[in-house]
């Protein structure tokens, strides 16, 4: 599976994803995933949104996607997970103990703060 470079280069082809579904007729997958990508603001909750968007489609509709699609979804699903795990991993260590679930544990930090990573310990 190919990865990408840099943002940029992830950028270019989530861009050139939702133009190709678009022209195909995958008009509500496109519209998910551009919702997802929308919330990408810097902060490990933006990509856990865009993670959940690519997941949703996954499972709902990329079976209709013709197989280059398809590959091209997953290797930005692949990308987009790695690079939320590195900063995520402390917050559900620590928000997972307060029972939280993993969305209010990605969107908040361990003093409820929007944006702020938690420390182990």
């Amino acid at each position: 599976m190919a990865s990408f470079r840099s943002n940029d280069e992830l950028f270019h082809a989530v861009g050139a994803l939702l133009a190709r579904l678009e022209v195909s007729g995958h008009r509500q997958a496109a519209a998910k995933l551009r919702e997802g990508f929308g919330c990408l603001n810097g902060l490990t909750d933006g990509w856990a949104l865009f993670l959940e968007s690519i997941e949703s489609v996954q499972s709902t509709e990329s079976k209709r996607f013709d197989r280059d699609d398809q590959n091209a979804l997953e290797t930005i699903r692949a990308a987009v997970h790695n690079a939320r795990v590195p900063e995520m991993t402390g917050v559900l260590l620590v928000q997972g103990a307060r029972g939280r679930t993993l969305r209010r544990a990605l969107a908040a930090g361990p003093d409820g703060a929007r944006g702020r990573t938690a420390r182990p310990g």
